[in-house]
């Protein structure tokens, strides 16, 4: 009897083994591109038993808009082929381990190692489950904003103090900072900076997971001057990518000269809007009537890198015509209501107005509809999807 038990066991124990292979069936996200290796088997159960760990360790590294994770030391059998799918989660992403591979009479551990491109500037919180959907290892990377590049320029001297640093206070001229953008370009000034009648300031941009810091270095070489000025030094980055970036400006000194907060709004390449005909009249004057046949409503949808916003049964005169202008905010777009009718009918009419913006940045949008008399007919929220 106690033949047949051990029989029976250990022919469960290998079902459940073969089981576990299946697990974790899932697609990676079509926006990222994943990559996984597996290294070769870097000690046998009984050469390292004794210090042996189911799980292992999970090491994180970050560059540019690539995460590597690697999972040290992950305790499988010898003849395993693991294979790594990505699930995205509302914090980040999870890494789903699983076996294609087949079963021998030993143990291995290897190193399993994801490479994920093409992320988003962002923070993430990534975890990673073994192929029994036991949890491995967690940690936070950080992806920095992209930009392309960036350039400073400095001012003539403003105003100079016949001191030596050592005597001279910006007492005259109060520095301070200052932001602007346009379209993917950002600019920072640091007014008023008080350096050497001779230095030649440049700066150093370096990304933060927040933002960028700007540090200021004077690269003069000759020998400064026995007075101080007052100058601007301006700060260009271009190319960075839609979202809310903090920005730090340090002087020669790496002190922290003051910061400031700039948005760069979603690109997009242009919108247009259409007009239903009239669905439905009514032979009221505008004094009279009331809108209690249809009520309106907003309404969105979106395919790529295109939305639709349409708001239903927009109640107007009936020979009112209707065009839309889009304003770009920090949160997405307001879509303002026209009429360009030059003349007006004794009657109202139910109307579809659908604006379409296309050329959009993946990203989430609050859409906010005006009608003509500026009044917020409603909002809607919509995403675009990575490419």
């Amino acid at each position: 009897m106690i033949k047949y038990k051990a029989v029976a066991i250990l022919v469960l124990s290998l079902f459940l083994l073969v089981c576990g292979k299946t697990k974790n069936p899932v697609k990676n996200p079509p926006s990222l591109q994943v990559e996984f290796s597996q290294s070769k088997c870097k000690g046998s159960l009984q050469e390292k038993v004794g210090s042996a760990t189911e799980n292992g360790t999970v090491i994180f590294r970050s560059h540019g808009d690539t995460i590597w994770v690697i999972h040290q030391d992950a305790f499988y059998n010898c003849c395993s082929k693991i294979k790594v799918n990505l699930r995205s989660t509302p914090n980040g992403v999870d890494l789903l381990e699983y076996d294609v591979g087949d079963t021998c009479r030993c143990m291995c551990y290897f190193d399993i190692t994801t490479i994920i491109s093409g992320v988003s500037n962002g923070t993430y919180f990534i975890r990673v489950f073994d192929i029994d959907s036991n949890l491995a290892g967690s940690g936070v990377v950080d992806i920095p904003p992209k930009y392309t590049g960036s350039e400073s320029s400095q001012s003539q001297c403003k105003h100079h103090l016949l001191k030596t640093v050592g005597e001279a206070t910006s007492n005259t001229l109060e520095d301070s900072i200052l932001v602007w953008s346009h379209g993917d370009t950002a600019w920072v000034t640091h007014k008023n900076a008080l350096y050497y009648c001779s230095s030649i300031i440049k700066t150093r941009l370096e990304r933060t997971p927040e933002g960028f810091d700007l540090f200021e270095y004077d690269i003069e070489t000759g020998g400064h001057s026995y007075c101080i000025c007052y100058f601007d030094i301006t700060t260009t980055i271009f190319g960075v990518s839609p979202g809310t970036y903090l920005i730090r400006v340090f002087d020669t000194d790496s002190s922290l000269v003051g910061s400031v907060v700039v948005d760069i709004p979603s690109k997009y390449a242009g919108f247009e809007s259409s007009q239903s005909r009239c669905k439905g009249g009514l032979y009221k004057t505008d004094a009279k009537a009331t809108p209690y046949d249809l009520e309106d409503s907003v309404l969105v949808w979106t395919h790529a890198d295109t939305a639709w916003v349409s708001h239903k049964n927009a109640y107007y005169n009936c020979a009112s015509i209707i065009k839309v202008e889009a304003i770009r905010t920090p949160d997405g777009f307001d879509l303002f209501e026209h009429n360009e009718a030059t003349n007006w009918a004794r009657c109202m009419c139910y109307f579809d107005i659908t604006t379409t913006l296309y050329g959009l940045s993946p990203g989430v949008y609050l859409i906010r509809v005006f009608d003509t008399a500026g009044n917020l007919v409603g909002e809607v929220e919509l995403v675009i999807p990575p490419k």
